[in-house]
């Protein structure tokens, strides 16, 4: 193999790195940027947020969309204890966001979400794990 060939392997190769780079580094932060709406969106969707016998304590706000039980149209608009595994998800015409309980802890509830979305929603297609503590 000449020394022009393997200038021009290298270069290609230089090139695709920094493209996969940059989108491993685009793809991180549109995760975080997700984490942290989701963290807003429950946050707001929930009063309270309390430990209840090893279970959790979910106290819907008033006035938002109430979340649900996946497969039903049951939803928790009233206070409702959830434990660990259980899950619940809110929809729209814009976007799914699935949720379930991964862990209770003595400062907060661990809850991965699944979620995708289209404009003008904020959320996109994601997934993660977000802690909620108690208020």
């Amino acid at each position: 193999m000449s020394k022009s060939s393997k200038r021009l392997l290298l270069i290609i190769g230089l090139v695709f790195g920094a493209i996969l780079a940059g989108l491993l580094i685009f793809y991180w932060i549109g995760q975080s940027q997700q984490r942290a709406i989701q963290v807003k969106v429950l946050n707001n969707r929930f009063a309270k947020v309390q430990p209840r016998n090893g279970k959790v304590l979910f106290v819907p706000s008033l006035g938002v969309m109430p979340m649900q039980f996946p497969s039903s149209t049951t939803s928790f608009a009233k206070p409702t204890v959830l434990s660990t595994g259980s899950q619940f998800e809110m929809r729209d015409d814009h976007f799914l966001s699935e949720y379930k309980i991964t862990r209770i802890e003595a400062d907060g509830v661990t809850i991965y979400y699944a979620t995708d979305g289209m404009p003008p929603s904020a959320i996109r297609r994601a997934h993660g794990s977000v802690k909620l503590v108690w208020k």
